[in-house]
């Protein structure tokens, strides 16, 4: 072995013979060497036992060592092979959840307070969430992208506070997502929910609409609404429905911003307006 452990195999003499020898050794066959066999694959108990190589790393050079201490028998070895085996049921990771208290009206980090996962076989760059389903009354984002269905991150990027929850302001009824995790190397945890709790008592530490003299107009409308705001502002613009499924993004920058709403259907939207500072929540009718 790589670490130099040695194990006596075989040590029988079958004297002088043209037969060919295909035998193999395992410490859980039944029967002991003998030369009176055909060796036609048979395998048997090695004189000491192959347990000494359990724990040995696979790596490194493995050596078989064949003697020939009769003048005269000449043979020689065609191949050997070595079977190394170990368990090939993957250790699932372990998953701590706990109950996010969002902002009503805002954005909340759902960083590994609330969502931390560890294995002794990956980093945290390895284990990676897949969002199974959305929550209703809010959207998830990566940094200022915004999540779908399909979509993944990573425990890493959980601990940075690049996750967050953007509630839509519309109630205050509890929320949830679910996803899958994996590591990796096999394991994996099944759908999973994170619960979120959303309090009226709990609101944005700023009134953006209030701040920069924020207003959307018309309301009601039919193919464009506009943005206006006092002073120049910069961030995006998240178009989506009451339970929380987004219709689209786009960037925001200065003091008046068009949404061309052309293509969709009449109902209640929740258009939000997302900024360093904070959001702000419009509902809008669409005729």
């Amino acid at each position: 072995s790589p670490s130099g452990a040695e194990v006596l195999l075989v040590k029988e003499q079958c004297g002088f013979s043209n037969r060919v020898f295909t035998l193999g050794f395992d410490d859980e066959a039944i029967e002991e060497f003998s030369c009176t066999v055909s060796f036609n694959g048979q395998k048997f108990t090695p004189v000491e036992s192959l347990s000494l190589f359990n724990d040995e790393s696979i790596e490194g050079d493995w050596t078989l060592i064949v003697a020939d201490s009769m003048v005269g028998g000449p043979g020689r070895i065609d191949q050997w092979q070595l079977e190394l085996c170990g368990s090939i049921t993957p250790i699932s990771p372990s998953l701590n959840v706990d109950t996010l208290m969002a902002l009503f009206a805002g954005e909340s980090v759902i960083d590994d307070t609330y969502l931390a996962a560890l294995d002794d076989e990956a980093n945290a760059d390895e284990l990676i969430y897949t969002i199974t389903d959305l929550p209703f009354y809010g959207s998830l984002f990566l940094g200022n992208d915004p999540l779908e269905v399909g979509d993944q991150f990573s425990q890493l990027q959980v601990a940075s506070g690049a996750l967050t929850y953007l509630h839509n302001g519309i109630d205050s009824l509890n929320d949830r997502f679910t996803f899958t995790l994996i590591d990796g190397t096999g394991g994996w945890i099944g759908p999973s929910i994170l619960p979120i709790s959303i309090s009226r008592e709990i609101v944005s530490t700023i009134d953006l609409r209030a701040h920069f003299g924020m207003k959307l107009y018309p309301n009601p409308a039919i193919d464009e609404v506009t943005i206006s705001s006092r002073e120049s502002i910069e961030g995006l613009v998240v178009i989506s429905t009451v339970h929380g499924q987004i219709i689209g993004t786009e960037a925001i920058r200065g003091n008046a911003h068009r949404c061309n709403i052309s293509h969709l259907q009449s109902g209640i939207y929740i258009i939000q307006v997302r900024l360093a500072e904070g959001v702000a929540n419009f509902k809008v009718m669409i005729r």
